[in-house]
């Protein structure tokens, strides 16, 4: 109930000075709850962010690699297509093949199954080139001989590799891949639909984790 107009008590008026310092404490009060709040969620985006990062990163495995990478190993493969008929064109680091060969080509599909038919491997079908005959020359003496080259240090297998490359325009092509694998006891390598290649393990490492294609006239 409240007091009859004339008998309503009257409270003192505040001081200027308390009432702007209860002010002042109270904005600043609020300022701090703000800012703990704001600070609260940061610190929970942060960590939903990093968290996410560090799951990009380290994916399934939880370790910091995919079990690709966890294997250590690349399959490195030289396909080598001959033809004397007329199904090949292009300069040797920009070839690929034609009529029956027309799928024989820089990108072309590979595919790299394991035991039960997963995939455990991909990679990029590239054309040799400048930037990776060093490369293509080390597969060739690290693996099964491939192009059937004569060289035994790798200084000589890139002079002989690139002696081939440019004699046999017009002839042949030669593709590389790089592929990161899985670990399996059994391999199948298909390049484009040229059919697959079934490698086990042990093969795999005596050939030095490198496979060779031979199609045309070879």
């Amino acid at each position: 109930m409240g007091y009859p107009e004339h008998a309503a008590p009257t409270a003192p008026a505040p001081s200027p000075r308390a009432g702007a310092h209860v002010a002042a404490a109270t904005d600043e009060e609020s300022s701090n709850r703000n800012v703990l709040v704001g600070a609260g969620v940061g610190a929970l985006l942060l960590i939903l962010v990093v968290g996410g990062v560090l799951f990009s990163v380290l994916g399934d495995d939880g370790d910091g690699s995919t079990a690709a990478a966890k294997s250590g190993k690349t399959l490195r493969g030289i396909a080598v297509l001959f033809d004397t008929d007329g199904s090949v064109e292009g300069s040797w680091d920009d070839c690929e093949g034609t009529d029956g060969y027309d799928d024989f080509t820089s990108g072309m599909s590979l595919k790299i199954t394991g035991t039960n038919d997963e995939i455990v491997g991909s990679g990029d079908v590239v054309n040799v080139t400048e930037s990776n005959i060093d490369d293509v020359a080390q597969a060739e003496l690290d693996g099964d001989n491939a192009l059937g080259m004569d060289a035994t240090t790798h200084e000589e297998a890139t002079a002989e590799l690139r002696d081939m490359l440019e004699t046999g325009e017009g002839m042949s092509c030669i593709l590389y891949f790089e592929a990161a694998i899985e670990p399996s006891d059994y391999y199948s390598v298909e390049l484009g639909s040229r059919g697959a290649l079934n490698f086990s393990k042990a093969d795999l490492e005596e050939s030095g984790y490198v496979v060779g294609y031979s199609l045309g006239d070879l």
